[in-house]
């Protein structure tokens, strides 16, 4: 097994780690928040702290791999569309969480340990804003998988 072996299992990985923490987090999530109650949303709370603490190892391993792969291998290149997709996709979900999705969290929980009545909506909106970044990690697995070239 080669550096590049070695590379390429790390990045899927990370990628498997980074889809499926969304994926059940979108589940979790979601299901404590219908049920509501303060308790739920404390366990909401500690789940998604321990959720960015896995994001926080996950994406960085996706993306330093990655470029790994770039500069130790030949049959990928910078020139590839590929390789710029998933750079954009880490990009832009972290963008979406900073700027967006985190309040939407944050809103969705305060509602839950409240038991707001817009509890129930704010869990729409928030399931809009979690498939979006579903969506992102999405698509860069397909430009991954397909190698996709513009």
């Amino acid at each position: 097994m080669d550096t590049g072996d070695v590379l390429l299992f790390l990045h899927i990985i990370g990628a498997a780690g980074w889809i499926g923490g969304a994926t059940f987090a979108y589940f979790f999530l979601g299901q404590l928040a219908k049920e509501g109650g303060a308790e739920r949303g404390r366990n909401m709370e500690s789940f998604m702290d321990r959720l960015r603490q896995y994001g926080a190892v996950a994406i960085p391993l996706v993306l330093l791999t990655g470029v790994g792969l770039v500069l130790t291998e030949d049959q990928w290149s910078w020139s590839d569309t590929f390789v710029w997709v998933g750079i954009g996709a880490v990009i832009v979900s972290g963008i979406w969480q900073g700027v967006y999705a985190r309040g939407k969290d944050e809103a969705l929980v305060e509602s839950v340990i409240t038991e707001a009545n817009d509890r129930l909506g704010r869990l729409r909106r928030w399931n809009q804003t979690f498939c979006i970044e579903v969506a992102i990690v999405l698509v860069a697995l397909w430009a991954m998988v397909t190698k996709v070239e513009f």
